[in-house]
């Protein structure tokens, strides 16, 4: 007995993966984004009482100190690239809990370049080098984003004063996506994750960028 569509098996009904096109695509794709990278080892300490929201234990009471490591990371950065550049800043969070290990990934932007999931290998091509020359490309970074006008949003705040942060302490971090939590009685709320910066945000101006470039 065959299979008389490529979304339907022959013995169990539909398929669990649909999207044959999308798994081609990142079979071929090389995921490596932050070359360059900083780090820190610290703690979380909750000030807020949210288990209303959430059950999980980290959240668990005010007061409670959870020990933790961050990345921090640019997006079109490699080896050697310096922290000065107009660039997205990326951080990967990681919460040593009593459930398990938990990761919180995001940007120091509220939004993306893509919405679809299936443009990521693209939009991460034309932010290296030109596999022809091996020069970046900006001819290739604006064919994307001008053939990509949902990526319009987050060009404006790259080219704006938080595409280029004073360090990561003067920058803001945003969880990217809407988030899940359950509450002890099952009740489920869908927010994002903000963490913003107590001050006013600083950006790196070009005088300061120079000089830390010379006295590197």
């Amino acid at each position: 007995m065959y299979a008389t569509d490529d979304n339907v098996s022959s013995t169990v009904s539909d398929i669990l993966f649909k999207f044959i096109d999308f798994g081609i695509i990142f079979l071929n794709f090389n995921r490596v984004t932050p070359f360059n990278f900083s780090g820190a080892s610290g703690y979380f300490e909750v000030t807020h009482d949210i288990t209303t929201f959430c059950k999980a234990k980290v959240f668990e009471y005010i007061g409670k100190i959870t020990p933790m490591t961050i990345r921090f990371s640019t997006v079109a950065g490699e080896s050697g690239s310096p922290d000065t550049v107009r660039d997205s800043r990326g951080f990967a969070m990681k919460f040593y809990t009593e459930d398990g290990n938990w990761d919180l990934v995001g940007n120091n932007t509220p939004i993306f370049f893509v919405r679809d999931p299936m443009l990521f290998p693209s939009f991460i091509h034309t932010q290296k080098r030109n596999p022809q020359t091996h020069l970046k490309d900006p001819n290739m970074a604006w064919d994307f984003w001008s053939l990509c006008p949902e990526s319009l949003h987050q060009v404006s705040f790259l080219f704006s004063d938080r595409g280029i942060p004073d360090g990561h302490r003067h920058m803001n971090g945003y969880g990217s996506h809407t988030f899940k939590l359950v509450n002890a009685y099952g009740n489920a709320s869908v927010p994002p994750f903000y963490l913003i910066h107590p001050s006013i945000y600083s950006p790196l101006t070009i005088i300061k960028m120079y000089h830390n470039i010379i006295t590197i």
